[in-house]
């Protein structure tokens, strides 16, 4: 018997899956795999140049998530390997990827193998925000928030929400995965660990704007630092933006470093390191004005 090709190719492409699925179950909603662009959205006039018109006839979204009877698409989650941006070929065409989402209007958020990590509980924290929740990963959350801010515009719709309430994810009782890591850096900042709880937010993005990027520096008591790093990549993911979730992960990123730093595993940067961090951050990507 001739044997298929598996059209998930890698462990972590399965595990993206699994969490997908497991959250838009919930919604009635189902996830789709290696489905065509051309397939997704009507790209006939569409305004896509010959290049971006070629490659939407022929490449692929990793993830699709749908809903109803007809399998209505409605966003789309594309799985990025460490080395992901390594060759100039997986570059050209995540930027045509890229391109297209954004002319189709079809929001896609990119995710790597940071997505797939528990997320919402830390060690040594017995204090426990209202606001606080648990998920088994950041792209399922990635579901779960998509799905909360489509109930809230329906809601807002119906006349059961003022029509001038903005959708704000982090207010949703249970839905704030992040809360944990802020109130743990408050926590260590009265006992005097470090010198404030708020670290400093540095955050640029790429010529595209599709990736944003954030330094987060932490100083600590004794005259080091901690730093966090994150970057995230999507388009017209209205629930969540690159912009604010790359700033949440960078201030969980400091939380990981600094349980290292309390075992010991980790001394904290000089002034002089952290400076050349900073300068590197700002060498690789863009400041725009407003967040100078």
């Amino acid at each position: 018997m001739k044997q298929m090709k598996n059209l998930l190719v890698n462990k972590y492409e399965i595990s993206t899956n699994e969490e997908l699925k497991k959250v838009a179950s919930k919604y009635n909603a189902e996830v789709l795999t290696k489905v065509r662009i051309a397939d997704v959205e009507k790209i006939e006039n569409s305004g896509l140049t010959c290049d971006e018109y070629s490659y939407a006839l022929k490449a692929h979204f990793d993830f699709v998530v749908t809903i109803g009877k007809y399998l209505s698409p409605e966003f789309v989650i594309e799985f990025d390997e460490t080395s992901h941006g390594q060759y100039k070929t997986s570059i050209k065409n995540d930027k045509l990827k890229n391109s297209i989402c954004k002319k189709l209007q079809i929001p896609i958020f990119r995710i790597n193998t940071n997505f797939l990590k528990e997320v919402g509980e830390l060690p040594k924290f017995n204090r426990r925000s209202i606001f606080a929740g648990k998920f088994d990963s950041l792209a399922s959350w990635l579901v779960e928030i998509w799905f909360l801010e489509k109930a809230f515009y329906e809601a807002q719709n119906n006349g059961l929400v003022p029509c001038d309430e903005p959708f704000i994810w982090s207010s949703f009782i249970g839905q704030d995965p992040f809360a944990q890591s802020r109130l743990y850096l408050h926590n260590l900042y009265k006992e005097k660990l470090c010198t404030t709880y708020i670290p400093r937010i540095i955050k640029g993005h790429d010529i595209d704007e599709v990736a944003w990027a954030t330094l987060a520096i932490l100083p600590l008591n004794n005259g080091r630092y901690i730093f966090g790093f994150a970057e995230c990549k999507s388009v017209n993911f209205s629930a969540i933006s690159a912009y604010e979730l790359c700033e949440e992960l960078a201030i969980l990123n400091i939380v990981d470093e600094i349980i290292k730093y309390e075992k010991s595993e980790f001394l904290g940067l000089t002034k002089q390191e952290i400076e050349k961090k900073e300068e590197e951050f700002r060498k690789k990507y863009l400041i725009p004005k407003f967040l100078e």
